[in-house]
Formats: structure tokens, C-alpha cells, sequence
């Protein structure tokens, strides 16, 4: 929830403008985590820099250094895994991912919302 925003504006997690989305791994296998979304603004193409995101440790050492930790641009279907290697093991099993937002100078004003969907496999 970013509130209400102007054209041209930029939003993020990271400074605060919303709370990141925290995930955690509570199970017994480590695991990989693919984001997808459905599209957000209207006005520009879907897979572009208007909608991104990235995963930031909440936990040191919960994952692999081969997950998505630069911005992202959000797409409506991949296989790739954002979150490699998520452990399950207690006080490091969990991460943060950032969303970050930049409205389009010619999107219509009105509200706007997106659906975010994890897939997690089974790494082993």
C-alpha cells in the first residue's frame, strides 16, 4: 500500500514508503522461490522498470548469493529462481522482498493493484 501517488512519482520499501513483503521457510527442505505478478500499470509495457523488485536478507545467511538482490523488473511469468537455496533452519529461514514503483507519465489516474504470487520448489 503506497497511498496515493502522482504521475512521475517514485515509491519503495526500501525507504519506507511501505513495508517490504517477509517470507519464511517453515518447513524441513530447502527451498528455491520464483516471484511473478500480474500487471500493474496500464500505460506502459509489463516486463519494464515501472514495477521491480528484489530480495534483501533479513536473516544472515537464509539464502544463496545467486538470489535476485538488484532491483528486477517484474514480470507475469518466469521459472527462474529469485530466492536460491532458502534454508529452513531456525533464526535463518526468511527474507524480505522490496517493491519498487515508478507511475508512468501518461498513466490514467484511479486506483491501482497488483497480485504477487511465490512458487517455491523443492531445491534438493
Amino acid at each position: 500500500e503506497f497511498g496515493t501517488l502522482n504521475r512521475l512519482d517514485n515509491k519503495s520499501t526500501v525507504s519506507g514508503d511501505a513495508p517490504p513483503i517477509r517470507a519464511e521457510n517453515t518447513g524441513n527442505i530447502d527451498m528455491n522461490v520464483s516471484i511473478n505478478a500480474t500487471k500493474l500499470f496500464e500505460s506502459v509495457a509489463f516486463n519494464s522498470s515501472f514495477y521491480q523488485f528484489k530480495i534483501r536478507a533479513n536473516e544472515s545467511g537464509a539464502f544463496s548469493s545467486l538470489s535476485s538482490t538488484d532491483w528486477v523488473n517484474m514480470s507475469n511469468r518466469t521459472d527462474q529462481a529469485h530466492v536460491v537455496n532458502l534454508t529452513w533452519r531456525t533464526i535463518k529461514n526468511d527474507f524480505l522482498t522490496d517493491i519498487n514503483i515508478s507511475v508512468p507519465r501518461d498513466e490514467a489516474s484511479g486506483p491501482k493493484s497488483s497480485i504477487i504470487t511465490f512458487t517455491v520448489t523443492s531445491n534438493q
